[in-house]
């Protein structure tokens, strides 16, 4: 359930992104509600502050708590202080619906949320915002701009590595490494300037900024990428799947690429002995040329397969005419295509593939090469 917040009883988030919450701070829920919380730091013995839906608390609990890790607990009581116990394994039902909710939510890409609202020279929200909050909107669009893909920017592995160690994916896990460094690597300022997730929070912590349409937005980006951000650490613990939403531009137009990967199988061997992984990912994206494409492939030593779904056999007849291309690029790079196939679907289905609905699927779709 959504949890109605009391902006008066609780800091969303405050100006120091490492602060504790306040002890006093009250969210609304019931006894017996069962909610995914993260565990960040313990205070005290049977003490935690917790981030629950990107809002931290302070809640008391009898199980043993690492911190960093995400939980599925249940509401135990609330007053004067949450208590929360570890949801029963016959509770197994509730974390599918967890997991389905969270599903359901990454079919819209996060960072759709920001999308439209950072022009500060249109009519939009952004413009229409706080002046004193404008000058940290054009570095949170300055950002967006430098980590979006395509736009003449060559769509490359660092590119893509760049984009989720900024785009606020990763924010929890830089914090952790700078404060466990002896010699800390970036500035904490730095740290904020180069972070969405970090630019995002500290923009929301301004008093100018509360009961605005921007902080709306901004905020269901804060949520809906916690959300992407349990789903993926979710999904590689059950079954060593991760999936990515990343906003490309093409022709003036932001669009966004469906990336899912699993790394879960291994093939060869005896006893685990010269084990090859098998990894297998699936890419979706929307081409101004091509229109709707969707790309499968298995990976296995060298050994490459790899399958393409296009909307008409015009554009099928197309890559295929450019496989030889394609087959002496990966020689070049030491792998060796084992097969290469082309596909016929119809437009609709492929404008409408969500690969978020294939992270916890078993076996997901799209993922069954054979090598």
């Amino acid at each position: 359930m959504a949890l109605p917040i009391d902006p008066g009883n609780i800091r969303r988030f405050g100006p120091d992104l490492l602060q504790l919450a306040d002890p006093k701070a009250k969210i609304v829920f019931n006894p017996k509600d069962v909610l995914s919380a993260k565990v960040l730091k313990s205070l005290n013995p049977g003490q935690f502050l917790l981030s629950v839906r990107g809002n931290q608390i302070i809640a008391q609990s009898n199980a043993e708590l690492i911190p960093g890790k995400v939980y599925l607990m249940e509401v135990k009581s609330v007053d004067p202080v949450p208590v929360l116990a570890l949801a029963k394994e016959a509770q197994a039902e509730s974390q599918g619906r967890v997991l389905a909710k969270l599903v359901d939510g990454l079919r819209q890409s996060p960072f759709k949320d920001l999308m439209g609202l950072l022009d500060l020279k249109g009519e939009g929200a952004a413009a229409k915002a706080p002046p004193a909050a404008k000058e940290e909107l054009q570095a949170l669009s300055n950002l967006l701009s430098r980590l979006t893909l395509g736009g003449g920017k060559p769509l490359t592995a660092d590119a893509v590595r760049n984009f989720v160690q900024n785009s606020g994916m990763m924010w929890e896990s830089k914090l952790g490494a700078q404060a466990a460094s002896a010699n800390p690597f970036q500035s904490p300022q730095a740290l904020l300037d180069n972070d969405l997730k970090a630019l995002v929070m500290q923009l929301l912590s301004r008093p100018e900024m509360q009961n605005t349409p921007q902080a709306e937005r901004l905020a269901a980006f804060v949520d809906n990428l916690q959300g992407l951000q349990l789903a993926n650490v979710t999904a590689m613990e059950e079954n060593g799947r991760f999936f990515l939403s990343v906003p490309f531009l093409q022709g003036g137009e932001h669009r966004f690429v469906q990336f899912m990967a699993d790394l879960s199988r291994e093939s060869g061997g005896k006893d685990g002995a010269g084990k090859d992984r098998l990894i297998t990912a699936s890419l979706c994206l929307d081409l101004s040329a091509l229109g709707p494409i969707r790309a499968d492939a298995a990976l296995l030593g060298r050994f490459l397969r790899a399958g393409f779904s296009l909307s008409s056999q015009e554009n099928a007849d197309f890559l295929k005419a450019r496989a030889h291309e394609l087959e002496s690029r990966l020689v070049g790079h030491g792998f060796q295509l084992m097969d290469l196939t082309f596909h016929v679907e119809e437009q609709s289905y492929l404008e409408n593939i969500s690969l978020a609905d294939e992270l916890f699927s078993e076996p997901p779709n799209g993922l069954d090469f054979v090598i």
